[in-house]
């Protein structure tokens, strides 16, 4: 089966699918029978629906119609897909669920944002009117990353573009958008409590992710206990969010990674001759795929660095 047409296949059942769904959960419970036929309201999400409906026959007849007149381009063998020409393909399909379902990602946005000014009110003992104002700046970051996106979506859509968009900020990271916001408004012992709860906030994340990493390297590879501590060691300093002020048990400041060493020479250093064979061919496949990745967007390898 041809990638576009799969790709177009897979994200219209989830449309219709989320769709019928939709219209489902909004529906009331039926009534009893009565003698005389009563009038169903009219649900909005059917009308969006059946529109969406509409415009994916409209675009599957354009596809067959093409179909039929030129000759269907297929991948040499050994060859990644097109995704360029497969994006291109489903512009009108993502435009068409972009505007579908629109008012379910706004409800969700808004529970979401609803739930950190919450969480930051009691973290940092907010008052109503701070509270208010971290509402309307998220609310305004949200509007700001929609029209971004739907910028792009308007015209011929850019895997390059996409990403660049995606690392510079067009997804907005929202913890750190409220990270900078406390910098910027909170003062004082309101801010001093901010930064202390936020620092355990990112020790106890740190921590969770370094011993699953553990886990996942101890069980591979074999790690013995005294391994595994200096692994998690490594893990821990080389985190982007680490700060040498976290109390972390289990982690010497004396026991650094050495300057200018990367992550996987410091687990490496650690590691026995078999271990490290293990190890390497671990991180070569990985990179592999990476590379394959790389291949199928057709875009320059530092484009996915914001990612890694």
């Amino acid at each position: 089966m041809k990638a576009s047409s799969l790709i177009i296949g897979l994200l219209a059942g989830s449309a219709i699918g989320y769709g019928a769904f939709a219209i489902l959960r909004n529906q009331p419970a039926a009534p009893a029978p009565t003698p005389k036929a009563v009038a169903t309201p009219k649900n909005p999400d059917a009308d969006r629906i059946a529109r969406l409906e509409k415009e994916l026959a409209d675009l599957k007849s354009k596809k067959d119609s093409a179909a039929t007149t030129a000759p269907e381009e297929k991948p040499a063998d050994g060859q990644p897909p097109d995704l360029k020409k497969i994006l291109k393909d489903a512009t009108p399909l993502i435009q068409s669920l972009s505007t579908a379902f629109e008012p379910q990602r706004k409800e969700m946005v808004a529970r979401f944002i609803d739930d950190q000014v919450k969480r930051i009110t009691e973290l940092a003992n907010l008052s109503p009117d701070q509270a208010a104002a971290l509402k309307t700046h998220l609310e305004a970051l949200d509007k700001e990353n929609q029209d971004k996106w739907k910028g792009a979506m308007g015209k011929n859509m850019n895997i390059e573009e996409l990403m660049a968009m995606g690392n510079n900020g067009g997804g907005n990271n929202p913890q750190k958008a409220i990270d900078d916001w406390a910098a910027a408004n909170l003062s004082g012992d309101q801010a001093d409590t901010y930064k202390t709860k936020r620092l355990t906030e990112k020790t106890e994340q740190i921590t969770k992710s370094a011993n699953s990493q553990v886990e996942n390297l101890g069980r591979d590879l074999g790690l013995d206990e005294s391994q595994k501590d200096k692994v998690f060691n490594i893990l821990v300093q080389t985190d982007r969010e680490y700060d040498p002020s976290m109390a972390l048990e289990g982690v010497s400041a004396t026991d650094s990674v050495p300057e200018g060493q990367s992550r996987d020479e410091a687990i490496a250093a650690v590691l026995t001759p078999d271990q490290k064979a293990k190890y390497d061919a671990r991180q070569a496949e990985n990179n592999k795929r990476r590379d394959r990745f790389r291949q199928m967007l057709g875009v320059d390898p530092g484009a996915l660095r914001g990612g890694q």
